[in-house]
């Protein structure tokens, strides 16, 4: 993006397509990532990993974003973001008492993931707080590079981290959790 900010297109399938740009509500302009709600269509939320300033949010296809960084300072700074993912279930329009829930099946429908050069972490509320899920990770959080949430999570609880070749992560390693709803997650190598 060149720090101009975000490209959309509507007409991706034409022969030239049109293209607008958007940063209305962003800030760096360092994207290191852009994830999709699996109901974009009908709701046009995505979301972007900026690396100097958290994660951002738009539900208006693009057109405004506003700044998801509550609980993103483990480190004390928010800074290199790496990588996000959405539940395969996400839902822009579950209510506050569905994400509040016990119940996984209904806690994914709010679930994201995100990490950066602080830690890994996790909200539950649609983007709106995060808490850092690293206790536990056997590697240095600084190499995580990739993020894969199970296409079955909302029963599985199942999250993939990959890490970065030629880091202090031994060479890279992927890892996996099958409690990443727990309130503790655990980790194991792959």
């Amino acid at each position: 993006t060149n720090r101009s900010g975000i490209f959309v297109t509507t007409n991706a399938s034409a022969a030239t397509p049109s293209w607008t740009r958007r940063r209305s509500g962003l800030q760096s302009l360092l994207f290191s990532d852009i994830v999709f709600s699996p109901t974009y269509a009908t709701d046009g939320t995505f979301f972007l990993a900026d690396k100097g300033s958290g994660v951002f949010k738009t539900t208006d296809r693009g057109s405004t974003f506003s700044r998801l960084a509550s609980g993103l300072t483990l480190g004390g700074t928010l800074s290199g973001a790496r990588a996000l993912a959405v539940s395969p279930t996400y839902d822009e329009s579950a209510a506050s008492a569905t994400c509040a829930s016990a119940t996984p099946s209904d806690k994914a429908k709010c679930t994201l993931f995100f990490a950066d050069d602080t830690g890994m972490y996790r909200s539950t509320d649609k983007g709106e707080n995060w808490s850092a899920i690293a206790t536990g990770l056997a590697v240095d959080e600084k190499g995580i590079a990739t993020i894969a949430v199970s296409p079955n999570f909302a029963s599985d609880q199942t999250v993939f981290i990959g890490s970065e070749e030629n880091t202090p992560v031994k060479n890279g390693s992927v890892f996996k959790s099958v409690n990443a709803l727990g309130a503790t997650p655990s980790w194991s190598t792959v």
